[in-house]
């Protein structure tokens, strides 16, 4: 069970909690199961992202140009988080926008 702060009732007079149960098959602590569940969330966003985005025009029938993709998905990918980074707030979560069907 992990509880944590609702952010809708910051300034409330006593905190609001919400909890959130999960169930694994893993033999982790609690503490750690749940760090690895979000680990593996943002894994997720992440092979999101890129399918969604550059990856969708993978295969295309040449190897070379699917190594092209590739290479600028993983370029495109890196430069969009870094500079999330460095601008903060929601531009760290910030996702790009899926590639239009063609």
């Amino acid at each position: 069970m992990r509880r944590v702060k609702d952010a809708r009732h910051l300034d409330a007079l006593f905190p609001v909690w919400r909890y959130h149960p999960f169930v694994t098959n893993s033999a982790l602590p609690v503490d750690q199961a749940d760090i690895t569940h979000r680990r593996h969330a943002i894994i997720e966003t992440t092979f999101a992202d890129l399918i969604d985005g550059p990856l969708a025009h993978i295969p295309s029938g040449l190897f070379a140009a699917n190594c092209a993709w590739l290479a600028c998905a993983v370029i495109a990918h890196n430069l969009l988080r870094a500079v999330g980074t460095l601008a903060g707030g929601h531009h760290a979560v910030a996702r790009g926008l899926p590639c239009a069907a063609t």
